[in-house]
């Protein structure tokens, strides 16, 4: 089975936003590439650079708020010699400015949270695997 990591963050608000649809883009790691190994995790047997790869979005829904919480990245890092693993960039829309979840919730509860004040969601997939 494929494992899958996803990368949550909220969208900010934007001051204007445009019609269209809701797209996530990133200057390191483009939609089904390999992910670069600036952006691989390091350790757990890993060496890459383990630096967060820039995200922007457009086209937010109207009424999108923001709040992200605790700053921070842990790139990929599979097990040598597994296939490459697909890794899922996702940001979400959420109606509220901050979610009702602290430092100390599960990733279930949080998941929970940022479905349930979700307006829309912005995706894209890449891979990486350690030979």
């Amino acid at each position: 089975m494929t494992r899958l990591a996803m990368l949550f963050i909220v969208a900010l608000p934007c001051a204007a936003l445009a019609a269209g649809s809701f797209t996530l883009e990133s200057a390191e790691v483009k939609p089904n590439s390999i992910i670069a190994e600036a952006q691989v995790f390091k350790g757990f047997g890993c060496e890459g650079g383990n630096v967060s790869p820039s995200l922007t979005w457009k086209n937010a829904p109207a009424g999108t708020k923001s709040d992200f919480g605790k700053p921070g990245y842990g790139g990929p890092c599979p097990p040598k010699g597994d296939k490459p693993h697909r890794y899922i960039f996702t940001v979400y829309a959420l109606k509220v400015d901050k979610i009702d979840a602290d430092e100390n919730a599960s990733a279930a509860m949080v998941g929970f949270m940022i479905n349930a004040n979700k307006i829309d969601k912005a995706s894209f997939t890449a891979t990486y695997g350690i030979k």
